[in-house]
């Protein structure tokens, strides 16, 4: 459970701040300095699908060995993004297979359920994680920005994906307290 102690307070914090929201301010669009438009559903939305679909299923598929290799690097982004541990600052491009502009249809109950879904999935993936083997870790699953990535790795980049978020969630809330 090392690795979900980590996650946890990031995962519950996000799932216990849906308390903060009615459904209008939920789908409220926000408009950033770049004239990007998202409201904080979609970006609840965009968390728990990428960690959902491609996130924890890549860390499912290296624990089963399906779908990779145990050759493949890390790209340079790759590398740079673990050395520090978080996402590079700023904007992040989106590989066209990832939910980039998620709908508005998503009520707040449904979010508390995916959310409280990725918190079981990554409780259950880190004790899998955990005790893995260094022979384990040789199989990963190639992301398209940052390489090949082992469980681990991709279990750590749901954790950096959650934080790398928090600042555009607290813009969106900023602008929905003034309004």
């Amino acid at each position: 459970m090392k690795y979900y102690k980590r996650f946890e307070p990031v995962g519950k914090y996000w799932l216990e701040q849906l308390e903060c929201y009615n459904e209008g301010p939920f789908h409220k669009k926000y408009t950033d300095k770049r004239g990007t438009q998202w409201s904080i559903g979609q970006v609840y939305e965009h968390l728990t699908h990428t960690a959902i679909e491609i996130q924890l299923e890549a860390i499912r598929q290296c624990i089963a060995k399906e779908n990779g290799a145990t050759k493949g690097k890390k790209t340079f982004m790759g590398w740079f993004t673990f050395l520090i541990g978080k996402y590079f600052p700023g904007r992040q491009k989106t590989a066209s297979h990832h939910k980039i502009n998620p709908s508005q249809r998503t009520s707040i109950k449904e979010m508390q359920n995916s959310s409280i879904k990725v918190l079981k999935m990554m409780s259950e993936y880190s004790s899998k994680v955990d005790k893995m083997s260094k022979e384990d870790l040789k199989y990963k699953i190639k992301h398209p920005k940052f390489g090949a990535l082992n469980a681990r790795e991709w279990y750590l980049l749901v954790i950096m994906h959650y934080q790398h978020h928090l600042k555009q969630k607290y813009k969106i809330d900023n602008m929905l307290m003034q309004r």
